[in-house]
């Protein structure tokens, strides 16, 4: 056996032992999962078996009293409330044939066709069906009921039915009350050559329910051909608390029963109150029509015409979101376009300017009588620069005219009479009225192919080559990008909000401005009406300025009351979602959305889904692109409702079957806050390519066509897809060649771009109207 020696070299020390774990082990303890916070050392307070319980108790109470008092306005004596009950027919499902049941079974003698009492429970039920077969009708009869009785015949199959199907869709985006599903004709109807067994029914009822299941899983069913289950269904409405979408809960209504129009001008509506306290004060909403002011609320018990006067409209105290009109007279002169070129392009809060002058600053709006010493310490202040308000030549940027600003003075200073119309009891909008079918013009099949083409192509340009544009090269860059701006960086450069840019259109300073928005919107919730009037009770509304065309208008189902400032323009922020199947919508398309219980005709712009960036510029987007959620943004009144109000937006069809004009449900989202300094910012690349490459000097052809544009826009950086960086040295010859430097050599085949800024301002919208 040979000799060999001990492995000294292999000797293992002792680890080291420190008296914590360091936060390197940590780490790697926790392999990417988030360490829980560290639990208070404060003193907790162990509570006994005895506390517990009775704790348990009180919140038991308390969901019982909140119950018992949802349910005391129902009732069928004098001063109680008919429990409404809307039944939605699909598939040829005969609502006429499900009321008379009920009326022939509990209330034999009743000469009204759509009220049933129940003597057994004390209630009464009230069923309503919509006007018509349009999807606008069905979801202004859900919104104000109590009950939603989805009626379904087993004669056809609801896979089948797409205007069932779109109904249906609509109304789970904005939201129902108890829903019950009542079927008819399982064993297969009076006038059907075929009658099914009673597996052949089973079968075909949990098919229906499974589809049912998929849009409204907490909906219970029932068979009206079982006397059982038929005095389920009315045991069900009559006992039961409805549950009352959560966007009602802060809002205050009135369902209508009766409507006229007085010789004095004032519209009176009869109606039973819901929801909130009603607020005299306050205005209201009529579908179709817009927001009026209400003079005075009367009571309105049944059989007596003169009554007591519960609340009568008082002088508006001051308003405390009235800011400051803006002084003309305090601004400096505006800057002249000669001016404003001479200066170079605009970076961040500089004009550039040639090496031999020294740098611009914006100018600030600063008050009377301020030296120069003082208003070096002014800071943030609003600038003064504004240009005439130009006709907009320079958005044609994917060559499609996208328009950014070309309806920015049409409507006048309508916002600048917003505060005095609110004084006078008048709203600042007017509602828009949609053309007829008379108005529209059929384009030939050609031409109809050829614009869905090109729609298509500027799609797919957009999502292979977004912000990269191409203009006629007969308009030099200085002209064709004059409201543009560079930036050093776009998550952290200044921008601000309050600033008067070329493109500002001339009703944004009457815009309404919160500093804190759900703050400030949790406090006007919580204000309680001076003269308020309870939920169940039947009263009168007198209605002012109402338009007399009303009277030849169908009835409203509904009076909706608005919060303090709702009749105030805002930027409006609402999330949107495309629905299954539907194309891509191009920004500031219109399209008719429904916030709530209002509607408006919109013609929105997108973003990124983000609600709040550190210095508030969030990425304007062209299209709103399947499969992802982005922003729409509009200038329409404001909405102080909580974060999750349901929005739908509609296109209007004119091809539909259920009648002229319906609506066809595109997207859906939900509402986000009301903030004028998110401010979505359109970027466009100017684009060139590498002419001759030394090193990390090179030189870049077709970006600009002329040396004067390259001098002027000398001073922003420029970029490649590969993410290198270099600036602008000097222009070479005249045909817009130049010399660039760059942080590391380029590729042959890499891109170069230029990034440009503007903002965009969210477009007015108006109250929609047929």
């Amino acid at each position: 056996m040979p000799h060999s020696h001990r492995p000294t070299t292999k000797h293992k020390h002792k680890s080291f032992k420190s008296g914590h774990a360091s936060s390197r082990v940590l780490k790697d303890i926790a392999k990417g999962r988030i360490q829980p916070d560290k639990k208070s050392t404060g003193v907790v307070k162990v509570h006994t078996k005895a506390d517990r319980r009775n704790l348990a108790k009180q919140i038991q109470n308390n969901k019982k009293q909140s119950l018992r008092a949802q349910g005391h306005i129902f009732g069928d004596g004098r001063g109680r409330c008919s429990r409404i009950c809307a039944i939605v027919p699909v598939c040829g499902a005969d609502a006429r044939a499900f009321v008379m049941t009920l009326r022939q079974q509990y209330d034999p003698d009743s000469d009204l066709d759509n009220i049933v009492h129940i003597p057994s429970f004390k209630q009464r039920l009230e069923f309503r069906l919509p006007a018509s077969t349009t999807v606008r009708d069905y979801l202004d009869l859900v919104a104000c009921s109590d009950f939603v009785i989805l009626l379904a015949s087993a004669e056809a199959n609801l896979a089948e039915s797409p205007h069932a199907m779109r109904i249906l869709r609509s109304l789970q985006a904005q939201g129902t009350p108890t829903i019950v599903t009542a079927f008819q004709d399982l064993h297969g109807g009076v006038d059907s050559m075929f009658r099914r067994s009673d597996k052949q029914a089973a079968e075909t009822r949990k098919m229906w329910e499974d589809d049912i299941k998929t849009l409204f899983p907490a909906s219970s069913s029932f068979s009206m051909e079982s006397t059982s289950e038929v005095a389920q269904l009315v045991r069900s409405l009559c006992t039961s608390t409805p549950e009352s979408p959560s966007w009602r809960y802060t809002r205050g209504y009135v369902v209508v029963e009766q409507a006229t129009m007085t010789p004095d001008g004032e519209y009176v509506v009869e109606g039973v109150t819901r929801g909130e306290p009603l607020d005299v004060n306050q205005r209201i909403y009529l579908d179709g029509f817009g927001d009026f002011a209400v003079s005075r609320i009367s009571a309105a018990p049944h059989g007596i015409e003169e009554s007591e006067t519960l609340a009568t409209r008082q002088a508006p105290e001051e308003d405390i979101l009235d800011s400051a009109d803006i002084d003309i007279e305090a601004l400096p002169e505006q800057t002249s376009p000669e001016e404003r070129l001479r200066r170079g392009v605009r970076l961040d809060d500089h004009y550039y300017v040639s090496d031999d002058e020294d740098e611009v600053a914006v100018e600030k709006r600063l008050p009377k009588g301020t030296s120069s010493y003082q208003a070096a310490w002014i800071t943030n202040e609003t600038e003064a620069q504004s240009d005439e308000e130009l006709a907009d030549t320079d958005d044609n940027d994917d060559n499609d005219n996208d328009d950014d600003d070309e309806d920015e003075n049409m409507a006048g200073d309508d916002f600048d009479t917003a505060a005095d119309d609110a004084e006078m009891g008048e709203s600042a909008y007017a509602p828009t009225t949609m053309g007829g079918e008379g108005e529209h013009v059929d384009l030939s099949e050609e031409e109809n192919a050829r614009q869905l083409a090109r729609f298509r192509a500027e799609i797919a340009d957009d999502q292979e080559f977004p912000d990269e544009v191409d203009w006629d090269p007969s308009i030099p860059a200085r002209d064709r990008f004059r409201k543009y701006r560079g930036l050093k960086d776009f998550g952290q450069s200044v921008w601000d909000p309050e600033e008067i840019e070329p493109n500002t259109p001339s009703w944004w300073r009457r815009v309404l401005r919160f500093e804190h928005y759900s703050t400030m919107r949790n406090r006007l919730l919580k204000v309680k009406p001076a003269q308020p009037v309870t939920a169940g009770r039947r009263i009168r509304l007198y209605i002012k300025d109402v338009p007399a065309r009303i009277s030849t208008a169908r009835q409203p189902l509904a009076i909706w009351f608005l919060h303090q400032y709702e009749d105030r323009p805002a930027v409006v922020n609402l999330s949107i979602q495309l629905e299954p199947d539907v194309d891509p919508i191009k920004s500031k398309e219109e399209l008719v959305v429904q916030v709530g219980s209002r509607r408006f005709m919109v013609n929105p712009i997108f973003s990124q889904h983000v609600a709040t960036t550190r210095n508030g510029l969030v990425r304007y987007e062209r299209f709103c692109q399947p499969g992802r959620r982005s922003m729409a943004s509009f200038t329409g009144p404001c909405v102080l409702d909580r974060a999750g109000l349901p929005v739908l937006y509609f296109r209007r069809n004119s091809e539909s079957t259920s009648g002229a004009g319906d609506l066809e449900l595109v997207a859906t989202g939900s509402f986000v806050n009301c903030d004028h300094a998110r401010m979505p910012i359109k970027r466009v690349l100017l684009t060139g390519e590498s002419f001759k490459v030394h090193k990390r000097v090179v030189t870049v052809r077709f970006m600009f066509n002329s040396r004067e544009d390259v001098r002027f826009f000398k001073a922003l950086k420029l970029r490649t897809k590969g993410g290198r960086t270099g600036f602008i040295r000097e222009p070479l010859g005249t045909h817009g060649y130049m010399k660039t430097t760059w942080d590391g050599p380029l590729k042959g085949q890499d891109t170069i771009a230029m990034p440009l800024y503007k903002r965009i301002y969210p477009r007015k919208a108006d109250y929609f109207v047929d």
